[in-house]
């Protein structure tokens, strides 16, 4: 299973700063996948690739929200509709 950069932090709780990896500072806390929710329909979110750049979508596909520096941007307004 291909893990991507998003992803990685969040399931092992890192840091990447210049092109390394560190440990998390105590105040930052990693966040599940499975946490997380379409702002606009309140369906889960799943890691998808799309034109090289990782986004968060719902199941459906009819919302998609971009990762921008490995902080996904869970704006409705911002969302990509399908």
């Amino acid at each position: 299973m291909r893990v991507g950069r998003f992803e990685r932090g969040l399931l092992f709780g890192v840091v990447e700063r210049e092109n390394t990896i560190t440990e998390p500072e105590p105040a930052v806390a990693a966040v599940p996948l499975q946490l997380l929710r379409c702002p606009r329909t309140g369906q889960p979110l799943r890691l998808i690739e799309r034109d090289g750049a990782e986004m968060l979508a719902t199941p459906d596909g009819k919302c998609v929200y971009e990762i921008r520096d490995g902080i996904p941007v869970l704006i409705a307004s911002e969302s990509i509709r399908d």
